[in-house]
């Protein structure tokens, strides 16, 4: 039997698809969970953002810091890396002009 890793990540229990969380984002996810009394998927959102101590969440609390989801983090990636392949094109497309 398989691990459904994507049933694992939408509640929490897992970083993203095919990856786990390390032991320090396991614990501080635990802490969060149980100290704000916030779900694990709240959580979890602060944790893939580099919040891990409770400290850093109260800093993001008085910030109004708001987390990306992971479907916010996956679309903003894919965005970036569109547009930095459209710029090595364009550099690349400038390039050979210039040798002709």
């Amino acid at each position: 039997m398989s691990l459904d890793y994507t049933k694992l990540v939408s509640q929490g229990r897992a970083k993203a698809p095919n990856v786990c969380w390390s032991e320090v984002e396991l614990e501080a996810l635990l802490a969060l969970e149980r100290e704000f009394k916030i779900p694990r998927i709240a959580a979890a959102d602060y944790i893939r953002n580099g919040i891990i101590t409770i400290e850093d969440y109260k800093k993001a609390q008085d910030a109004k810091f708001i987390p990306k989801t992971l479907d916010q983090a996956d679309t903003d990636k894919l965005s970036e890396l569109k547009a930095r392949g459209e710029a090595v094109v364009k550099k690349a497309r400038k390039t050979k002009k210039e040798t002709k």
